[in-house]
């Protein structure tokens, strides 16, 4: 299943599949993504209580992150 993500999450979400974002992202929730996480614009992790884990590749315009990001593949810059 691949899912839109709005600009913010602050709720707990799994993606079963792919996940895109439109624009850029502030998450401030957990966050995993069982495939990959594309994001248009750029990925704010914003701590304490954000923690994104994508086991695909994680693609944005840029990563700001006081959270803990990880990715099982690689994460790339636009």
């Amino acid at each position: 299943m691949d899912a839109v993500l709005d600009a913010s999450l602050s709720k707990a979400t799994v993606v079963t599949g792919n996940a895109k974002a439109p624009g850029s992202l502030l998450v401030t929730c957990p966050l995993l993504v069982l495939g990959d996480l594309e994001v248009e614009g750029f990925l704010y992790d914003c701590g304490p209580d954000s923690t994104i884990v994508v086991l695909g590749r994680c693609v944005a315009q840029g990563l700001r992150t006081s959270g803990n990001t990880r990715s099982a593949d690689a994460m790339t810059e636009r």
